[in-house]
């Protein structure tokens, strides 16, 4: 609510944005199709706005879960701004989540491509191929993932789920 006193300072985008959602945000009960219409129309009238597209492509999933419509939208955005790694991020898992994982893990490489240290992008390449039991991809992933959130104890678990895997003693599995 505070975003609407301050609309006179905001960019004409964020303006538009903030427009757009008012029925998600002010509104009781929420409207979340009127909204969705808005997002759609105004990405519509700023196609190489890759944030208008992102933020119609999350209010989809949000709503209805992964789907086509979600991707497109995306895909919408990144056509905007190739490198928008937030997009490729959300993407990527959207595909996956669909059963498209060779187009979520191609999706993933272009994330880490353009920020080789998105841990995000890193976990979900992991959980990918974790998935499809692709067990020395997915230490190597769990390494460079511990290596660069070394006070994050998830990589630890695929790295110990690996030397279970493998036969080690416990012992190595507890290091």
């Amino acid at each position: 609510r505070r975003a609407f006193d301050h609309r006179a300072g905001m960019s004409p985008e964020a303006r538009t944005l903030l427009a757009a959602l008012s029925p998600c945000i002010q509104a009781d009960p929420i409207d979340d199709r009127v909204c969705e219409e808005r997002l759609l129309a105004a990405a519509q009238r700023s196609p190489r706005s890759a944030h208008l597209w992102f933020e119609l492509a999350r209010h989809r999933w949000n709503r209805t879960g992964s789907s086509t419509e979600v991707i497109e939208a995306f895909e919408r955005a990144l056509e905007a701004d190739p490198r928008f790694a937030l997009a490729l991020f959300s993407q990527g898992q959207a595909l996956a989540y669909l059963g498209r994982e060779d187009e979520a893990l191609a999706t993933i490489e272009r994330c880490l491509a353009v920020v080789p240290g998105a841990t995000t992008c890193l976990r979900d390449r992991v959980w990918i191929r974790a998935a499809r039991g692709e067990c020395d991809a997915v230490e190597a992933d769990a390494r460079s993932w511990r290596a660069l959130a070394p006070e994050d104890a998830h990589p630890l678990n695929y790295l110990a789920s690996g030397a279970l895997a493998r036969g080690e003693p416990m012992s190595v599995v507890g290091e």
